[in-house]
């Protein structure tokens, strides 16, 4: 399985679990999006259905991805970061920087950042103090102090970065609802 004594990724059925079954609300809004504003955001969309609505070499793309990630006590905090720009065919060699192309010649036209927090942990022990690093109290006191709420097939980093990501393209469709091009362009579909 692994020469370290931990599970590789290939071997965890969580991983394959959680890699399968996202968070619903994800492809939901994304096809809103798409059938509203006509913005693509691929990383909710199999490859085949995108290459099938014919957008040509040029088209609106939603990029969401993990930006950086943090403790905060208890508390795991996942940032995402979101662009929509248009795609470029042509573009060979895309630079990004977080979320966001850097190309100058790629037009910028959404871009932004979401923070969710969520609670990982909970102390198991009356006497520990959060500001004990919980391996410092497993080696005094031969326990650990903490227990991690993961549910069997769910683990709360992944749901943290599956709700950023929805709040991240919620934020994009906001966007796109209050941009005159993107109403002009949903009122002659």
């Amino acid at each position: 399985m692994a020469s370290d004594g931990d599970l590789a990724l290939s071997a965890d059925p969580n991983f394959w679990f959680n890699l399968q079954h996202k968070f619903p609300g994800l492809r939901v809004i994304a096809r809103r999006l798409l059938d509203r504003f006509g913005i693509v955001a691929s990383a909710y969309m199999p490859e085949t259905a995108i290459r099938g609505l014919q957008l040509g070499d040029r088209y609106w793309l939603c990029n969401v991805s993990l930006a950086g990630e943090h403790h905060e006590g208890d508390h795991l905090v996942k940032i995402v970061g979101y662009s929509v720009y248009q795609h470029d065919e042509s573009i060979r060699r895309w630079k990004w920087v977080g979320a966001r192309p850097v190309e100058p010649e790629v037009p910028i036209l959404c871009a932004g950042q979401v923070e969710y927090r969520i609670r990982w942990s909970l102390p198991v022990v009356d006497d520990y103090d959060e500001n004990e690093v919980p391996v410092d109290y497993l080696q005094r006191r031969g326990q650990l102090p903490i227990a991690f709420l993961d549910v069997p097939g769910i683990h709360p980093p992944d749901v943290a970065e599956w709700i950023a990501e929805y709040l991240a393209l919620k934020q994009v469709e906001t966007w796109a609802s209050t941009c005159e091009e993107l109403k002009r362009r949903a009122a002659r579909s």
